[in-house]
């Protein structure tokens, strides 16, 4: 989980910081339909990781769910902390990002 977090933070921090549109991979799926369809925590932490199926979609999740759904747990993370000093850009932890996609309805307990 912290190397899929890392990865999908670094492109938030491109785009806020170059103030470039998100990638298609990034914007794959409407805000809504990942609200309807919120991710377990429980999946989300579950030691059988398979990139392919997160990522390329060579399982449950439609191609590039991992990179959108992660995109906008980041998203959430920054409205709620749109006043943030820089160096939190730096420090923020996973557990954060995770609260941030709870609060927002992306994934579930």
């Amino acid at each position: 989980m912290k190397r899929w977090s890392a990865k999908v933070w670094r492109v938030q921090f491109v785009c806020w910081l170059l103030k470039t549109a998100a990638e298609p991979w990034e914007q794959a799926i409407e805000l809504s339909e990942l609200q309807a369809n919120p991710v377990p925590l429980t999946t989300l932490q579950s030691p059988h990781y398979d990139h392919s199926a997160w990522f390329f979609g060579t399982g449950d999740f439609r191609r590039w769910y991992g990179y959108t759904l992660g995109y906008q747990m980041v998203a959430a993370w920054r409205r709620d902390n749109a006043e943030c000093a820089t160096e939190k850009w730096f420090s923020v932890t996973a557990d954060e990002v995770i609260a941030a996609g709870l609060a927002k309805g992306l994934l579930t307990n």
